[in-house]
């Protein structure tokens, strides 16, 4: 006689070991086109129509370059990015920094810049090296200013930084969303609960853990 075997899925909430207040838990929104389920890593993406783009010359610019033309684009981070001249050329390079750090790209004086935030700057006379302007982008404190999907090391639109866990499972068809309840921070969660991307490699899922603890959501 052949047994049956059968694999019990993680219940809601399952997953979620301990919570430090009760701010741990969120109701989100997913994005459309996704499968969920209980212990899913989760990275979000931007509501571009519910942010807000600002832009700055730094105080300390000796040149009298402007910047304008600028947007957000559905990949764009949370927080401020740094561009720093890196000629004096009425044409001149520029670096652009991300929020976290890391380089967005590089573009030049008088081209629009298209990356995770898009602008032009405009010679006006005068583009002096070292001479430095900023991006800021804020997404609404509520729920309105993002949207959650499956995480993915691979993908380009910001779901590859995690940033929260499923405590419910949802499927969402093409155009639709829905909410559910995630943890977000200052948490303990079962890592063996946890489903992370297929096919991603232990050092992406360990990278992953790392932007976890950032959150405070920690692993056991």
């Amino acid at each position: 006689m052949t047994a049956t075997v059968f694999t019990e899925a993680v219940h809601p909430m399952a997953p979620l070991i301990a919570s430090f207040h009760d701010l741990s838990l969120d109701e989100v929104i997913i994005a459309q086109s996704q499968t969920i389920v209980v212990g899913q890593v989760l990275g979000a993406i931007g509501v571009v129509a519910n942010e807000t783009v600002s832009s700055a010359a730094g105080s300390g610019n000796v040149g009298t370059s402007t910047i304008g033309s600028v947007t957000a684009s559905t990949t764009a981070m949370d927080g401020t990015y740094n561009i720093v001249m890196l000629q004096t050329s009425q044409t001149g390079e520029f670096e652009v920094q991300r929020p976290d750090g890391t380089v967005d790209g590089t573009g030049k004086v008088g081209t629009a810049y298209t990356g995770q935030v898009n602008f032009t700057i405009t010679a006006g006379g005068t583009v002096t090296i070292g001479d430095t302007f900023t991006v800021t982008v804020v997404r609404p404190t509520n729920e309105g200013g993002e949207q959650l999907k499956a995480w993915d090391p691979a993908a380009t639109d910001g779901s590859a930084v995690p940033v929260a866990v499923a405590m419910y499972p949802v499927t969402t068809g093409s155009g639709q969303t829905a909410r559910i309840t995630a943890v977000r921070r200052d948490c303990t969660v079962r890592s063996a609960d946890l489903t992370w991307k297929s096919g991603a490699t232990a050092a992406q899922i360990a990278d992953g853990t790392v932007q976890l603890a950032k959150k405070n959501i920690i692993l056991r």
